[in-house]
């Protein structure tokens, strides 16, 4: 018998059951897309790279994954786009490329309710985001925009925002807002490196 896949009681034919491995184990980074051109992208080979030594063992070459981000490119035919990459195995490495339209930066303040929180292999930009999700969730029933992770403070364990209620408000005035659960390569180290071309030069 071989796997499949039934969603509210229809049985799904064109998706690939081997597919949720990516949602369960892997790592992931994400990217906007500008021209054909992406700020910091060997920032993001790198992460790729480094992660999937860590998680799986083996390397994940560059090219690889650029040849992944120039298909992409091609079939959606626009050089303006938001791209996730995400990385899992089965018996060999995957890469499962998301695509969608671009994300404009926001302009306008955002009201954050903050929380403690650490997760778990934090240094990894992981698919184990339920927590980030479930606390943005919580922010955004209770009125705010989103949710702010702080580290523990050492002297106390940490202690989730009961309810709906949040520890405090953070206003951001900055460009682009602050993001607990969806941010993409760091933006301090990108704003040093210029946009690179998916696409070659001839």
């Amino acid at each position: 018998m071989t796997d499949f896949l039934l969603l509210d009681g229809g049985l799904l034919r064109a998706v690939d059951p081997v597919l949720l491995r990516a949602t369960t184990f892997g790592h992931f980074t994400s990217m906007q897309v500008r021209d054909g051109k992406v700020d910091g992208l060997d920032l993001h080979f790198d992460r790729l790279d480094r992660s999937t030594r860590e998680v799986f063992g083996e390397p994940l070459s560059a090219d690889r994954v650029r040849a992944d981000l120039r298909a992409a490119v091609d079939e959606a035919g626009s050089g303006d786009l938001s791209i996730r990459v995400n990385v899992f195995a089965t018996t060999r490495l995957h890469l499962l490329v998301r695509v969608g339209p671009p994300v404009a930066p926001a302009t306008d303040p955002i009201r954050l309710a903050t929380y403690e929180h650490e997760r778990s292999v934090p240094h990894l930009k992981h698919t184990g985001t339920f927590d980030l999700t479930y606390h943005a969730h919580k922010a955004q029933q209770a009125g705010y925009d989103n949710a702010l992770s702080s580290t523990p403070h050492p002297a106390r364990s940490p202690k989730p925002p009961s309810g709906t209620s949040a520890s405090r408000v953070a206003q951001n005035s900055s460009s682009r807002p602050r993001r607990s659960s969806k941010a993409s390569a760091s933006r301090s180290s990108n704003a040093a490196c210029p946009p690179t071309a998916l696409h070659r030069s001839p």
